[in-house]
């Protein structure tokens, strides 16, 4: 095992070998993301996925990203080069990059010198592809943008000075530049058919543009057997959580994922001896703000428990999924969560609010309200049949079109597209 100057990293395929193999057609892929594990969230999990993916499959991949000090070097005969990169920030004038110009220079000099057939960029808006912009008429592989939201023309009004008209502002720079820098991609990848004016803005600006046959609809997923593992641990067992109603909710704690509207939605439907489980990676300021406002509630409302939890490893994390009766996501802004694919995948029915794709999704309820959300919460909870309907069907569409074994095979069907083979 070892680190050169560079941080860079050779990490194995993991968790257990998932992808079918596939034969001919290796290549040469290069990834771009601003997040890799150790980061844990959506667009790690879906790079990390991908990437891995690929690798099983037979192609040579390298993964650009930037730097993490707990991310660990593996055995060298790994299948996958990860290179990181000492680069963080994005396109916004009120963020900017923050690296130095060296180590910018060695981004750009590594991806036009780079022995790549094909590059995969994921998102618009972070450092990795706004840092490719200018060179990438230049780059000769073939390229694929991954969009898992387009959010810069998107205002997200806050108190204070300007009601946050300059964030928004901000963003429209790349809105502007987005039709003209998609004639440098062979394809933009989206999760959902639908072009809409929200978090899939990309999708219509690209059939607005006359760049209708770029778009291929790619979906997020799940390993279903890392749920199904019979030998994962008693989550209730271990946790203490009791044989009553348990509420689900996997998300890092922050205003976004909104944990506040689901302790009051919990508190607010009065379900006598259920228990809402809160998982974050880390028990943070805005987690103790809803932990104080579960407090507060209780004099009211006393009904049930709730648990937050956090720094939960992933066979943890899997085992709650299996015990939950129920999965929660109270967000105001998503794309396609994840979480409701492991929910699917793990036999969960699920209750969100009505966010990006989301209502798109089999296997659970979407409303738009918080009084909707407390209704529905009381007749779920009230109903088993219900749930396993939810279930079935959410079962269902996981084996058919939501399962990470699917996905990858679906890009290694549009890499061959992309690079002319049969």
């Amino acid at each position: 095992m070892k680190v050169d100057d560079d941080n860079k990293v050779e990490t194995a395929i993991g968790r257990g070998g998932e992808f079918a193999q596939l034969s001919g057609g290796r290549m040469k892929i290069l990834v771009t993301t601003y997040v890799y594990p150790p980061t844990s969230c959506g667009c790690s999990e879906s790079a990390s996925v991908l990437s891995r993916g690929l690798a099983r499959l037979g192609h040579t991949v390298t993964v650009f990203t930037g730097y993490h000090p707990e991310r660990k070097p593996v055995p060298a005969d790994a299948q996958l080069t990860v290179e990181a990169f000492k680069i963080t920030g994005n396109y916004h004038y009120k963020v900017g990059i923050q690296a130095t110009p060296e180590e910018i220079a060695r981004f750009q000099k590594m991806l036009l010198e780079g022995d790549f057939d094909l590059i995969i960029f994921e998102n618009w808006d972070v450092w990795c592809t706004y840092l490719a912009e200018p060179i990438l008429g230049r780059l000769k592989p073939k390229k694929i943008i991954v969009s898992h939201g387009f959010t810069p023309h998107i205002w997200h009004p806050h108190p204070g000075l300007g009601w946050g008209l300059g964030n928004w502002l901000g963003g429209w720079p790349l809105v502007a530049r987005t039709p003209w820098l998609m004639r440098y991609f062979e394809r933009l990848v989206v999760l959902s058919p639908q072009p809409t004016l929200g978090r899939f803005f990309d999708h219509w600006m690209a059939r607005a543009t006359g760049n209708k046959k770029k778009v291929a609809v790619i979906p997020n997923g799940a390993f279903a057997t890392e749920f199904n593992a019979p030998d994962l641990p008693d989550f209730r067992k271990d946790f203490e959580i009791g044989p009553g109603l348990m509420l689900l909710y996997v998300a890092n704690y922050c205003d976004r994922k909104d944990q506040k509207k689901a302790v009051r939605v919990f508190r607010q439907a009065g379900l006598k001896d259920a228990t809402l489980v809160l998982i974050g990676s880390a028990l943070n300021d805005y987690a103790e703000e809803a932990r104080q406002l579960d407090r507060e509630m209780q004099a009211q409302c006393p009904a049930g428990k709730v648990v937050f939890l956090e720094k939960l490893n992933r066979r943890q994390t899997c085992a709650a999924y299996r015990a939950a009766d129920l999965f929660l996501l109270t967000a105001w802004a998503e794309t396609q969560p994840i979480v409701l694919m492991e929910a699917m995948a793990s036999h969960t029915p699920w209750l969100s609010t009505d966010v990006g794709c989301v209502a798109e999704l089999p296997g659970g309820l979407v409303v738009r309200t918080e009084e909707e959300l407390v209704a529905r919460l009381r007749e779920l909870a009230g109903s088993p049949a219900l749930r396993q309907k939810l279930t079935d069907e959410g079962w269902a569409a996981c084996q058919q079109t939501y399962d990470w074994d699917q996905v990858v095979k679906a890009y290694d069907r549009l890499i061959k597209e992309v690079s002319g083979q049969p």
